[in-house]
């Protein structure tokens, strides 16, 4: 009898064993264990905090990650990559795992470090759904673009270099325009480099030191008879991008001669260089935090626009 009671009570407890773990089973489709991407304090790098999305379509676990993307992570040290005035207004996903999101025109408020963390952390969150392979942003209804209006394109999570612990830094790799002066020193030539950005100046900044360390100091560059244009011992104090005009203040070096280079294409190949960024239509100079009115005969103090007819190898 007591063998029958202690057979019942075994049987009973396996039922409830494996209807448990049938629950479990039914349950798992509908929670996937994943991560949120976030940006430390230091804005640094991003880094992944846990997250179970519980969406099955895969259009919804889109719009579930992106709104939980503008949720304050529960580590106190990091902070949103997105924050929620930026709106995703459109989603568009092909079948070959190409996704597009459309952005508001809030997104250019991001510039330098704060947009490559707010990219490279909804990339890597987007890129651990199954059919997300790529991503692309279009940004008021514009592809996002690069320093010479070449879009930035789709992007994968590997765009960003890992690190150990989950850690990403946001290095990207960048195309710049730069003009240099040709042999005559009277005319601009045009020439394309890439460069590692890391966030740590603004692309405005990494265009000017580019063009003050000059041809000599840039890998790849196979053009011939390419001649610096800025003199030496120039450096940039401070530049600001605002209402598409970069105001750029040079150190007082600028205003030393540079032999056999005309004055004209010594500003132009600053303007034309910064003019190929997308968020800049003119170019305002001042030395040392104050406004010249004249260099060398040219005016200084208003914004300059681009000059193509400087320009002798624009393709």
């Amino acid at each position: 009898m007591k063998k029958k009671v202690l057979f019942g009570c075994w049987s009973i407890l396996f039922i409830l064993c494996l209807t448990s773990c049938q629950k479990k089973e039914q349950t798992t489709p509908n929670s996937l264990a994943t991560q949120v991407f976030y940006v430390n304090s230091d804005d640094t790098k991003v880094v992944g905090e846990g997250y179970e999305v519980k969406a099955v379509e895969v259009e919804e676990q889109i719009w579930e990650y992106l709104e939980a993307m503008e949720r304050e992570p529960e580590s106190i040290k990091l902070k949103v990559a997105k924050p929620e005035t930026i709106k995703v207004l459109d989603i568009e996903l092909k079948d070959n795992g190409q996704l597009t999101l459309y952005f508001d025109a809030n997104y250019f408020s991001l510039t330098g470090v704060k947009e490559i963390l707010c990219r490279a952390a909804i990339i890597k969150t987007l890129c651990q759904i199954e059919k997300v392979e790529y991503v692309e942003f279009y940004v008021g209804g514009e592809p996002l673009m690069e320093t010479h209006e070449k879009p930035v394109g789709f992007q994968k999570a590997d765009d960003f270099v890992d690190n150990t612990g989950g850690e990403t830094d946001f290095y990207q790799t960048v195309t710049m325009t730069l003009f240099f002066a040709n042999q005559k020193g009277n005319a601009l030539k045009e020439i394309h480099v890439k460069a590692q950005f890391d966030g740590t100046i603004t692309l405005e900044q990494l265009i000017l030191q580019n063009l003050i360390d000059g041809p000599d100091e840039i890998g790849g560059v196979e053009e011939d008879s390419i001649y610096p244009t800025i003199p030496s011992g120039t450096s940039y104090l401070k530049t600001v991008i605002k209402d598409g005009i970069c105001y750029v203040d040079l150190n007082e070096n600028f205003l030393n001669e540079l032999p056999d280079i005309d004055p004209e294409v010594i500003i132009y190949s600053i303007v034309n260089s910064l003019v190929e960024m997308s968020t800049v239509d003119k170019v305002q100079f001042t030395i040392g935090g104050e406004t010249v009115k004249s260099y060398k005969g040219i005016g200084f103090d208003a914004p300059f626009e681009r000059n193509l007819d400087l320009v002798k190898n624009k393709s």
